[in-house]
């Protein structure tokens, strides 16, 4: 097992394929409030996302992170000259990571998003900030084809659910300082607005929330209602765990080959390689030798055919 690093802090990489191999994915994860990069993905000794996820052939084939920012930022005093930079932790996530795949010739990699709790909402602020700055950050917005939320709360219409949530993390983590409970409180305003914004402008990018269905300190802390987005096509999950233990898996977890299956049907959605593609003509090439069918259409790959007509007279033309 790899020794936790000194910082947690920033984007680290759990998981790559072999050398030479190219990815066909980049899975980023992000945890939430008082959690690390690290302790919020681990059950014991095992780090799901660096021993369990890559026994997949779907993510084996990936490269898998996890980013670390200073969660403890929600906990803090909240004055009025932080209010401009409530989200620079996603500001530090979409620069580290558009760094990163620049450096590796990875702008147009298919990108998945994992989140649990108010890390999906560092998620949600950092496509909005790839939106506002499409000249730096369009490759982000582009590629970034699914997003997994754990217990994260998309929907806080007014201040009163805002709070209570915040309330319920509070005391879970401990916080029994009155006036500290009370900060959290004002971050009300900036994540409903964020929520808000955000439901206008992603309809495109698929999404799977997995929900707490057991109470962390005599609390359902993110109650179905709040961790569903509601959209149409959107992908929810009932999971047997509190509030911290939805997000932590071992092999022998009962609720780990659901969260297995819904991750691989995503990876196989949108991570689809060459290799793979080359693979699936070769099949249908295969199978169609001895038939009578059209060998101008091929398959693509979502196994539909293409048909190969124009590119045909195309080369005839060159030819005079």
């Amino acid at each position: 097992m790899e020794i936790v690093p000194v910082s947690t802090l920033g984007l680290h990489t759990l998981h790559c394929p072999k050398p030479g191999v190219k990815p066909a994915l980049d899975v980023v994860a992000v945890h939430g409030l008082g959690g690390d990069s690290y302790s919020t993905w681990t059950d014991g000794d095992v780090l799901w996302l660096r021993d369990l996820l890559p026994q997949s052939p779907e993510f084996n084939k990936s490269r898998i992170m996890t980013f670390g920012y200073d969660s403890n930022a929600f906990t803090r005093p909240f004055s009025k000259a932080s209010t401009g930079r409530t989200f620079t932790f996603a500001e530090a996530l979409l620069n580290d990571l558009s760094d990163n795949r620049e450096q590796n010739d990875a702008l147009e990699r298919p990108l998945i998003f994992i989140g649990h709790s108010l890390g999906g909402i560092v998620i949600k602020a950092t496509l909005r900030h790839a939106r506002e700055r499409p000249s730096h950050f369009k490759d982000i917005l582009e590629s970034t084809k699914a997003i997994v939320f754990f217990s994260t709360p998309h929907h806080g219409a007014d201040m009163a659910t805002w709070a209570g949530y915040l309330s319920n993390i509070g005391r879970v983590l401990g916080v029994k300082n009155t006036a500290v409970t009370d900060e959290l409180k004002r971050w009300s305003n900036p994540l409903t607005e964020l929520t808000k914004v955000f439901s206008e402008n992603q309809e495109n990018i698929a999404i799977t929330t997995f929900f707490e269905s057991r109470s962390l300190h005599g609390a359902i802390v993110v109650p179905e209602a709040s961790a569903t987005m509601g959209w149409k096509d959107e992908r929810c999950v009932r999971l047997d765990a509190t509030h911290t233990s939805i997000c932590r898996f071992t092999e022998t977890d009962s609720d780990w080959p659901r969260v297995q299956s819904r991750l691989k049907v995503v990876a196989k959605r949108f991570g689809l390689d060459e290799e793979l593609e080359d693979r699936h003509l070769q099949q249908w090439l295969d199978t169609n030798k001895d038939t009578n069918k059209d060998t101008n259409k091929i398959p693509n790959a979502d196994g539909l055919e293409d048909n190969k007509d124009e590119e045909l007279k195309i080369d005839s033309s060159s030819k005079g």
